[in-house]
């Protein structure tokens, strides 16, 4: 439920009269759960169903709990009013989605980067709204929870991104306007404005009294269990603002960060710093993260990563997984570089707790590649994985159109498997089963069994189609 101040039912709203309330208590309370559930899954404007809290005392303790669990804040205005509404519901609020609007730009601007100014009015608005809802946040009493915490979801974006269409001219029957001729527009520049800068937290707006707090830390917030960025808006946080963040979640378990791949080399420099500055600084809570670093063939099919690694985000994936009970890394680290850190330190690495890890490997899984590459990377991987003793599933996977590929090991109660999906003629060497046979002897009670599947290319040829193959799609990709 969006929090505005026209979901907000008054007193005179109520749309039962004494009559049709004596008929309503006079029906079994069987049959008025079963219409109210039915009314539940029944889809309605939302101002409706927030109205039907005010007909009856029972009405809303049934309605209360679908309208409040999950809420979208976007303003000030609505950090406040939230705060005033919530004070004796904060046990039925599940999720709260904070949507920071940045500001709007003309089609003078759409295809060129943003200007410092902008960079810092979004910045300094992106602060504002973090530290009020924060602030709002940290006043909350978890006993009331009965365990359970709160997911905070995070976007940013300014309006006008879905108004300027670059790449698709004429969709929706609409053409987008630009300033000059077609072929004086910048698709470079254009890139640049949509998947935009890195938000920073910038006090400079603030007054002198919140300035002061901001220096000394935002407010601990142990009510959020969960954080959630992604990347349906092309906005992410900056390494410094990361480091400014996340220490407020003293509580946080989870964390799905879905940050964009930059559009050039200097831009992808800051984005590595910042997903590094994501795993060097994890709350002592946390047991699991999911990061997927998200790239298109609009603003990406000109500009690849390139194949050194920023070595910083490669060893922090490494420290951080061994503090973690489940760890994806989705495009963000390549699975040849992480076993490749981790085996070359000079203290073994040892991963007491981890259950799930996921990765994605670009540099050998792909028939261009041979199946050299991809059984090296499967070997070091099973070395690795001998010294995961809670290990239950692990994923090594990678797609392109028409080539996709798939490894899966995964231990049950009655077995323990591994398979194979390629769309290419992968062959596995008896050195690489061998590895993962000594895996399973020596962390399972059961004989490794085997399955090597060729997928055909239709099974492959979207990314889309080939993702829901993935065993654990729902932790990789977000459900």
């Amino acid at each position: 439920m969006q929090l505005r101040s026209r979901n907000i039912p008054s007193a005179g709203e109520s749309p039962a009269n004494t009559s049709s309330r004596s008929r309503w208590t006079s029906l079994p309370p069987e049959i008025r759960l079963m219409i109210l559930e039915q009314l539940q899954r029944t889809k309605f404007p939302e101002q409706r169903t927030v109205s039907w809290c005010s007909v009856s005392s029972e009405w809303q303790a049934f309605f209360e709990k679908q309208n409040f669990r999950s809420l979208k804040l976007m303003t000030l205005a609505d950090i406040q009013r939230f705060q005033r509404l919530v004070r004796d519901r904060q046990r039925l609020v599940k999720q709260v989605w904070l949507h920071i609007m940045l500001q709007r730009y003309g089609c003078g601007q759409c295809d060129i980067p943003e200007a410092a100014r902008t960079i810092t009015a979004n910045n300094q608005t992106f602060s504002r709204r973090i530290l009020a809802l924060l602030t709002v946040l940290s006043q909350w009493d978890t006993t009331e929870r009965e365990g359970t915490g709160l997911t905070l979801k995070l976007s940013a974006a300014s309006p006008s991104d879905v108004e300027h269409r670059f790449s698709e001219r004429g969709a929706n029957g609409r053409n987008h306007q630009v300033r000059a001729q077609w072929l004086r527009f910048s698709k470079q520049g254009s890139k640049m404005r949509r998947i935009g800068s890195l938000l920073d937290f910038d006090t400079k707006a603030f007054t002198p009294k919140l300035r002061r707090q901001a220096q000394g830390g935002l407010p601990a917030t142990p009510v959020v269990t969960e954080f959630v960025m992604s990347r349906t808006s092309h906005r992410s946080m900056s390494a410094a603002a990361l480091e400014k963040v996340l220490p407020s979640f003293t509580r946080l378990e989870h964390i799905r960060y879905q940050p964009w791949r930059g559009v050039d080399l200097d831009d992808q420099m800051l984005r590595d710093l910042s997903n590094a500055a994501l795993l060097q600084n994890l709350p002592s809570a946390i047991s699991s993260l999911s990061l997927w670093e998200e790239a298109s063939t609009r603003f990406h099919h000109r500009f690849r990563k390139l194949d050194e690694p920023t070595m910083d985000l490669v060893s922090a994936a490494v420290d951080a997984s061994q503090r973690l009970r489940a760890f994806s890394a989705s495009y963000a680290v390549d699975a040849v570089d992480f076993f490749r850190v981790a085996h070359g330190r000079t203290t073994t690495p040892y991963w007491p707790d981890l259950k799930t890890l996921a990765f994605t490997s670009m540099k050998a899984l792909f028939d261009v590649r041979g199946s050299v590459l991809a059984n090296d990377l499967l070997s070091a991987a099973g070395q690795a994985a001998m010294r995961m003793p809670q290990l239950g599933t692990l994923e090594i996977w990678s797609w392109r159109a028409d080539d996709g590929f798939r490894f899966v090991y995964e231990v049950s109660e009655r077995q323990t498997k591994l398979m194979i999906e390629s769309s290419w003629n992968f062959r596995p060497s008896r050195d690489m089963l061998e590895v993962w046979r000594t895996v399973g002897a020596t962390h399972t009670r059961h004989e490794l069994e085997v399955t090597h599947v060729t997928l055909s290319k239709e099974q492959v040829a979207r990314k889309y189609e080939f993702l829901p193959r993935l065993r654990l799609r729902n932790f990789i990709d977000g459900p």
